[in-house]
Parts: C-alpha cells; sequence; structure tokens
C-alpha cells in the first residue's frame, strides 16, 4: 500500500519518510476547503493562522505540487476562481474520508499530532 502513496516504509512500527505534503484545511465558521502543499506543514499551519485564524487540519497526503495540481484538476467543478477553496461537496468530503482510512497514520506522518484539530 505504501508504494501507491509515493511512501517509503522506515520499519513495521515507524511512519514513512515523506519530505512534502498535500494537506487538506478548513477554518471554523468558513464553508470551504483548502486543498495545498507545504514541505514545513507545521510552519505553513503556523503561518496560516497568523493570516487567517486557526485552521482544522483534516488529513493530509504524500506529495507536492504535482499532486496538487492534480486534486485541484480532480475537484476543479469545486473550486471558487483565482484560489485554492474548494466547496465541500459530498464528493470531496468522501475523498478526504478515503485518505484517512488509507493513511490512518498521516498525523505521525505529518508530524502534527492533534494540534491543530
Amino acid at each position: 500500500m505504501t508504494a501507491d502513496l509515493g511512501l517509503t516504509a522506515q520499519g513495521e512500527d515507524a511512519p514513512p519518510i515523506v519530505r512534502s505534503f498535500v494537506y487538506y484545511i478548513t477554518w471554523p465558521g468558513v464553508d470551504m476547503i483548502k486543498i495545498g502543499t507545504s514541505q514545513a506543514l507545521r510552519k505553513r499551519l503556523a503561518s496560516l493562522s497568523r493570516s487567517t485564524g486557526k485552521p482544522q487540519l483534516l488529513v493530509v497526503e504524500p506529495g507536492g505540487y504535482q499532486r496538487e495540481r492534480s486534486r485541484h484538476s480532480q475537484f476543479a467543478s469545486l473550486r471558487t476562481a483565482g484560489t485554492e477553496l474548494f466547496r465541500p461537496a459530498t464528493v470531496l468530503l468522501e475523498h478526504i474520508d478515503n485518505l484517512c482510512q488509507k493513511i490512518p497514520h498521516w498525523r505521525g506522518m505529518a508530524n502534527v499530532g492533534h494540534e491543530w484539530d
């Protein structure tokens, strides 16, 4: 399973090494989901907190700009023009749920814990 997600396994119990992530976040009271990418996820979330309020991290998946562009294309019909914000339609919410199931260790992999719940 790790190969199809672009993961490099370290050992049976260790989270895989991932260099960059595609993240899915929202904010309290905002009915939109941001799909972005970062190589320094904790710093990115802290930066977003300062500019737009504390985000809620929904899930991350391994990947960089190519995967982010792919997700933006996949959910283009839900996208607010000129932004990385998407309406939380069923198809996007199901995708996020599927990622949570496929990558149950995503919090450890991204080294974020529950700080951004």
